[in-house]
C-alpha cells in the first residue's frame, strides 16, 4: 500500500513539475518582429492641383500565434516627406502574409507652401519641388513658367517608408519594433 502511495505521489510531482514548465515556457515566449516589405506605391489619380499614391505593404508573420499588428509610417521621396499615416489595426494569422494598402494625397500648393515656410524661396521651392511632382506623375502645375514644365527631368529616386509596428498577440502582450523599406519610383498613370 505505501508503494502505491509513493508512485501516486511521485507521479503527481512529476506531473506538477510538467505543468510548471509548460506554463513557464508560455510565459517566455517573445514575440518576433514581423517583416514589413514595401511592395509598390502607385499613383491612382494625377492632376496638376493633386496626387493620389496607394502604398502596399506585404507583412510577414514568423510566429506560431494570431498577431495584432498596428503600423505608423512616413512615406517618402527625394528626401522629402510625402506623409505619414497611422493604417488600421490588423490581424496577421500565424505563419501568414498579407498585403496592407493605403492612400496618400498630395497637395501641390499645400507642399510648395510648406517648402516655402521652410525657408526657400518660391524659385527654390519649384526647383526642389517640380522634379519630385513629374516624378509621382503630377500634370503641370498652374502658374509655371511657359516651356519649363518640358524641361524639368522627374527625379526617379525610391519611395521610402519608415516608421513603427505595434504587435499584440492573444495574451495582451506587446511589443514594439522599427521598419525601413523601399520601393524604386511609383508606376506612372499615362
Amino acid at each position: 500500500m505505501r508503494s502505491i502511495k509513493g508512485v501516486w505521489r511521485i507521479s503527481f510531482l512529476v506531473l506538477a513539475i510538467v505543468l510548471c514548465m509548460q506554463a513557464v515556457g508560455a510565459e517566455c515566449k517573445e514575440l518576433k518582429p514581423i517583416s514589413v516589405e514595401l511592395e509598390s506605391c502607385n499613383a491612382i489619380y494625377s492632376s496638376k492641383d493633386n496626387v493620389c499614391l496607394v502604398p502596399t505593404f506585404k507583412l510577414s508573420n514568423p510566429n506560431d500565434q494570431l498577431i495584432l499588428a498596428t503600423i505608423d509610417y512616413s512615406l517618402r521621396f527625394g528626401g522629402q516627406i510625402l506623409g505619414s499615416a497611422q493604417m488600421p489595426t490588423i490581424y496577421l494569422p500565424s505563419g501568414g502574409a498579407m498585403d496592407q494598402r493605403d492612400a496618400i494625397v498630395l497637395v501641390y500648393k499645400s507642399w510648395f507652401a510648406r517648402l516655402y515656410f521652410e525657408g526657400k524661396s518660391p524659385g527654390e521651392a519649384m526647383k526642389i519641388l517640380l522634379p519630385l511632382w513629374k516624378g509621382l506623375d503630377g500634370k503641370e502645375p498652374a502658374k509655371v513658367p511657359e516651356g519649363m514644365w518640358s524641361k524639368i527631368v522627374a527625379t526617379t529616386s525610391k519611395i521610402e517608408a519608415d516608421g513603427s509596428i505595434t504587435l499584440a498577440d492573444e495574451d495582451g502582450t506587446e511589443r514594439i519594433f522599427f521598419f525601413k523599406t523601399s520601393v524604386q519610383g511609383s508606376k506612372q498613370l499615362n
